[in-house]
């Protein structure tokens, strides 16, 4: 009896989990930004520190735009000789529309591999 009642247990347990995250994947966009597809890009930017365990990184529909990305070190003398820690930073990423539409970039941030917090963007891209 108690074998039963402990699978239950999981199970709504299990379903609670599922659709609290399914809800939390369905966040609406917090902006929307309209690009013009010729002559037009955009950034965002977001503070790493892979040697601490902080990262950040952008999801985008790869056929909708061309991404440039760059990391500007704060201390970029220390980066070049290699000093340990010196690897705070920002991450730049720079779009560029290939075709009009509406699309969603995500940022995503992270702590020592484990995703903390996402944030979407809508961006309208126009004639």
């Amino acid at each position: 009896m108690s074998v039963i009642r402990n699978r239950e247990i999981v199970l709504l347990f299990l379903s609670f989990f599922l659709s609290a995250a399914a809800l939390y994947a369905q966040e609406p966009p917090v902006d929307t930004v309209a690009v013009p597809l010729k002559h037009g890009y955009f950034s965002y930017e977001g503070n790493v520190y892979p040697s601490v365990g902080y990262t950040y990184r952008v999801e985008y529909d790869t056929s909708a735009f061309s991404c440039c990305s760059k990391i500007k070190y704060d201390y970029p003398a220390k980066v070049a000789a290699g000093l340990c820690g010196a690897d705070s930073g920002t991450a730049v990423y720079e779009f560029k529309p290939r075709k009009t539409g509406v699309f969603e970039i995500v940022e995503i941030f992270g702590f020592r591999g484990k995703e903390t917090n996402r944030i979407r963007h809508r961006v309208v891209v126009k004639e």
